[in-house]
């Protein structure tokens, strides 16, 4: 079983390196986490329910549902144990939302309103109940193209990187089989 708070912790408690600035290191820090955690969601196949292409789709339709409305979705894969999804939202939909007076962010929003539904919706299809998703996730802010465009490169070449198809673009559950052509409104 992965422990990867007390990974982090471990790292947390390290120095940076000489020469190297804290903010440099934190992120180093964040980058070794993400990659720990994600190497060890890419092994676990087995049981998991996003590998089912039902439930998968679930997902996907749920992800791509609001885009062009209220976020717009530059990239996005489900794993067979999780997913990886990078979006922005809408000015105009943040500003509503603001005028709404929601005491969630943007992010959080978009996030609970996914979790919710597609828990919903996947336990529905199931014919069960309970809890579908984990309580923690991992969200990162890209601050420049070249990392939007190198996020996404990584997110898109995850199944061939776990050893699930030969190309990004074979990987039906991810915006590269789309070829790019997600659906605007």
């Amino acid at each position: 079983m992965l422990d990867i708070r007390r990974f982090h912790q471990r790292l947390a408690r390290r120095n940076a390196p000489a020469g190297c600035p804290e903010k440099t290191w934190q992120r180093t820090c964040e980058a070794l986490v993400f990659r720990r955690r994600d190497a060890w969601l890419d092994g676990q196949r087995d049981g998991s329910l996003l590998a089912s292409p039902q439930i998968a789709a679930i997902v996907r339709d749920a992800m791509l549902h609001f885009h062009g409305l209220r976020y717009d979705v530059f990239a996005y894969v489900i794993m067979p144990s999780h997913l990886h999804w990078i979006f922005r939202p809408r000015a105009e939909w943040v500003e509503e939302l603001e005028m709404q007076g929601s005491v969630r962010s943007p992010r959080e929003t978009i996030m609970h309103s996914l979790l919710s539904f597609t828990a919903l919706e996947m336990n529905r299809a199931l014919h069960r109940k309970g809890p579908v998703w984990q309580s923690e996730s991992y969200d990162r802010c890209l601050r420049s193209d070249e990392e939007l465009m190198r996020v996404t490169e990584y997110v898109e070449n995850n199944p061939v990187k776990a050893g699930l198809c030969r190309r990004p673009e074979d990987w039906e559950w991810s915006s590269a089989w789309q070829a790019g052509s997600l659906p605007h409104r």
